[in-house]
């Protein structure tokens, strides 16, 4: 039950359901830290919690997990958006620049390309830190966040 409260949560108005409609609302005075948080932060972030409630772990020892979760989300989220303007439209599956015509704003159309990048790593760093405090075996969890940074697809 603990882990599909975890994957209902993540896909309601508090996590998917809830970003997504902020994102089509298009406030601008939502950040997009909070945004994606909500969004694919949430998906992935229940990933990790459904594993964990599995596995019957619960309370303090989570806290290392889930902040990788959410730092995680953020990371693949930030990418997406480099790769909608470096990426080549077969590797990606969308037009290149389609973000942009559709008028959302990204890491890219409000950081910059570089900043964007420096995001990502930033946020990858943070990942990789809060799984150095987790409790168990971590390097496939490490593998997957270091994938993510450097996927072109």
């Amino acid at each position: 039950m603990a882990a599909l409260r975890e994957l209902v949560s993540a896909a309601g108005v508090e996590g998917m359901v809830g970003g997504q409609y902020l994102d089509v609302a298009g406030d601008e005075a939502v950040q997009l830290r909070h945004l994606h948080e909500l969004k694919t932060g949430a998906l992935i972030a229940a990933s990790v919690g459904s594993v964990l409630a599995l596995e019957g772990m619960d309370g303090p020892a989570t806290i290392p997990y889930r902040r990788f979760a959410a730092e995680l989300g953020v990371v693949f989220q930030i990418v997406d958006d480099i790769l909608d303007v470096t990426g080549d439209e077969a590797e990606i599956g969308k037009p290149q620049g389609s973000d942009e015509r559709h008028g959302k704003a990204t890491y890219v159309s409000v950081f910059g390309l570089e900043r964007a990048r420096e995001l990502a790593q930033e946020s990858h760093a943070k990942a990789q830190a809060a799984l150095a405090e987790a409790a168990g075996t971590t390097q496939r969890l490490a593998g997957i966040a270091d994938y993510i940074l450097t996927r072109t697809t």
